[in-house]
């Protein structure tokens, strides 16, 4: 009976190393070999831009930031920013590798604009201390289409999408033509902060913040109320790039250009230019504003003694006077400001 136990063992095991013999691999390389290969492909797919690689950035802190890059075979990369005139007008070089951190990384391993954005020094680009404004400078990539890569920031999941650039494109940031788009902007919104477009009838009243990176649009809707929507933006050689296309007036758009010439914004409506039309006068009632483009007044009244009533200037010395009658204190009423939100009510 044993003999018999121990002849069907041994069939068993020459039947399972038969078995373990016979397998064979789906793939011809070995995990290792195509990590490797796909690192390689990527690499030679980076390089493979001879006008180098246009790019935009969506931090998890908001705002929208360009780029450009130019790769190069010794390892070192090319770029210009849209963070500031600086970054804008100035190209820099930094080093960059490919390896493979579970998926095909491309890391940007020394500091250089692309670190601004995720550097936790809130000095340095205004975003939460050790957070920074939540990007990132390692992206595994996860598809190339044609000409366009995307990548998946290994931190904080930022996408960045390049596409290769043409040789005017090239041409444009490397003169500094993205540093000029940047003035451009700041020198209009500032000498005609109320320019407005009218589609339709309606008047929208547009104002970009820079320091949110934030295109705000205001008009007067049904019913005389407020209607407001933000969209993401960042800067490009031609002048606004918006995050998600924004339909106002029946018209969709996605990019705002300039025109040098005319020293104007203006949007397209198929191949029709619709101009903004400047301004320093609100293309709305200040009623309609305050709580929406304007939140804050502050106010010295012995400055604006010319232009007050005398009903004002009699109530506002009573409060002086009751303040200053407080005991133990010595309390002086010189100005103060007016806080106004959204819902129709006021702090003082």
């Amino acid at each position: 009976m044993k003999k018999i136990i121990y002849l069907c063992t041994y069939v068993s095991l020459l039947m399972l190393t038969a078995c373990t013999n016979r397998y064979e691999s789906v793939f011809d390389d070995s995990a290792d070999q195509r990590v490797k290969k796909a690192i390689e492909e990527y690499r030679s797919a980076l390089l493979d831009a001879p006008n180098g690689w246009k790019a935009t950035i969506y931090p998890s802190a908001g705002g929208g930031y360009t780029f450009y890059f130019d790769f190069d075979e010794d390892g070192t990369v090319t770029m210009i920013s849209d963070f500031n005139t600086t970054t804008s007008g100035t190209s820099m070089k930094g080093t960059f590798v490919m390896k493979g951190l579970q998926r095909p990384t491309l890391t940007f391993d020394t500091y250089s604009y692309i670190h601004i954005l995720s550097d936790p020094d809130r000095a340095v680009n205004g975003g939460e201390n050790g957070v920074g404004l939540g990007s990132d400078f390692e992206f595994a990539i996860k598809k190339q289409n044609g000409d366009s890569l995307t990548l998946e920031g290994i931190k904080r999941n930022t996408e960045i999408v390049m596409v290769k650039a043409s040789a005017q494109e090239r041409t444009a940031y490397l003169s500094g033509v993205l540093e000029q788009s940047i003035t451009d902007a700041i020198n209009y919104f500032s000498s005609t902060p109320y320019s407005y477009l009218e589609l339709n009838g309606i008047t929208f009243f547009f104002y970009p913040d820079n320091a949110s990176r934030l295109l705000n649009t205001f008009t007067v809707g049904q019913n005389e109320a407020v209607l407001q929507a933000s969209e993401t933006y960042a800067f490009t050689p031609t002048g606004f790039s918006l995050k998600n296309p924004v339909t106002i007036g029946g018209t969709t758009f996605q990019e705002i250009f300039w025109d040098a010439a005319q020293s104007k914004y203006y949007i397209l409506n198929g191949t029709q230019k619709l101009y903004f039309q400047p301004s320093i006068v609100p293309p709305i009632p200040l009623i309609k504003e305050l709580g929406f483009l304007h939140s804050f007044i502050y106010m010295e009244p012995q400055s604006l003694d010319a232009l007050l009533p005398q009903s004002f200037k009699d109530i506002f010395e009573q409060a002086k006077n009751g303040v200053a009658a407080v005991p133990l204190y010595g309390l002086i009423l010189d100005d103060f400001s007016l806080d106004f939100t959204d819902t129709n009510t006021m702090f003082i």
